[in-house]
């Protein structure tokens, strides 16, 4: 073989090392693209999972919502009753208490006076809870 054989075949060797090289070089990044990939994949399934569970937070946050608003509604027409009641038995103790003092004071009878004073001391005893029922409302 002649010097510029040999040299062409050295070239043509260096060429084919380069190639090789460049190839396994090429492998190496596809893998690693694979790689990538793979956790691309991954991580979309996780936000994806994430957001199915944010969306059901959501919604479940909207029905307690809806069902704190309900309670709200029904506590405030509760304590609109409450108040209702509470001024009627209100009304009612003052006009047992009138009646009581009334007929104590007209009483002849000492039993019927302790009596009517027994009717009296309750009454103030209602009006005294509604007044601090009512003090805390």
């Amino acid at each position: 073989m002649c010097r510029e054989e040999k040299f062409m075949l050295y070239i043509i060797l260096l060429f084919a090392f380069i190639v090789i090289y460049l190839m396994m070089l090429m492998r190496r990044q596809k893998d690693k693209m694979s790689e990538i990939k793979i956790q691309m994949d991954q991580l979309q399934a996780h936000h994806d999972e994430l957001q199915k569970e944010r969306d059901q937070l959501l919604e479940q946050m909207n029905h307690l919502e809806e069902q704190r608003e309900h309670l709200q509604i029904q506590t405030d027409q509760s304590a609109d009753e409450i108040e209702k009641i509470c001024d009627e038995i209100w009304n009612h103790a003052n006009t047992i208490h009138l009646y009581s003092s009334l007929a104590e004071e007209e009483s002849k009878s000492i039993t019927m006076k302790e009596k009517q004073k027994v009717i009296i001391r309750t009454t103030e005893e209602i009006l005294n809870i509604i007044y601090k029922y009512k003090g805390n409302v």
